[in-house]
């Protein structure tokens, strides 16, 4: 059996709504180092890629023991989804980067060596942007004492599969359906 799950442009705005404005901490050590991604401004597909999420927002960082915080005028986020691990360890991962950025009153160069530390950080993060499908859907349902020699229907995560269209990401999840029987 396949479950097809198909995540539309007004679905995708949506779960992106619910997730922005967020604040994600760029050093473990330190918390003065963060950006703070604004609600979107334009959501695009690019197939075969991702989504293409432009929007505005903040960095902070310390410099020489002095607590910066920079305007980011405009930034294109590409979040790539990928489906990594097979059966109960599968997962639909969604991978930030930061393709371009525009800080306020900040030359150019600056710029992209800003989002070049920032995407070390934001790979990261990656994993935490996820769906544990294969844990999620994997699971034993006992049938009960009226069925003498069966013991439970088994449901089973085959390897999944993510797709980008021009107008929707779509997830092909493979299930495995089944009847473990009583052992002797």
């Amino acid at each position: 059996m396949r479950i097809t799950a198909r995540l539309d442009e007004s679905t995708v705005k949506q779960l992106l709504e619910e997730l922005l404005p967020v604040t994600v901490m760029l050093d473990d050590e330190d918390v003065d180092r963060w950006i703070r991604i604004d609600p979107a401004n334009r959501v695009d597909f690019a197939a075969g890629e991702g989504l293409r999420v432009a929007v505005a927002g903040q960095l902070s960082w310390k410099l020489a023991g002095v607590q910066v915080t920079l305007t980011i005028h405009a930034a294109q986020l590409l979040l790539r989804p990928a489906v990594v691990g097979e059966g109960t360890e599968g997962r639909l991962l969604f991978r930030p980067s930061l393709e371009k950025m525009d800080l306020k009153n900040v030359p150019g160069l600056v710029d992209s060596g800003i989002a070049g530390l920032v995407n070390m950080r934001l790979e990261n993060e990656g994993d935490r942007l996820a769906w544990h499908f294969g844990r999620d859907l994997t699971a034993r349902f006992p049938m009960g004492k009226d069925f003498a020699d069966v013991e439970s229907f088994v449901l089973g995560v085959g390897t999944a599969a993510v797709t980008v269209l021009a107008d929707a990401i779509v997830l092909d999840l493979p299930l495995a359906l089944g009847f473990s029987r009583k052992t002797a």
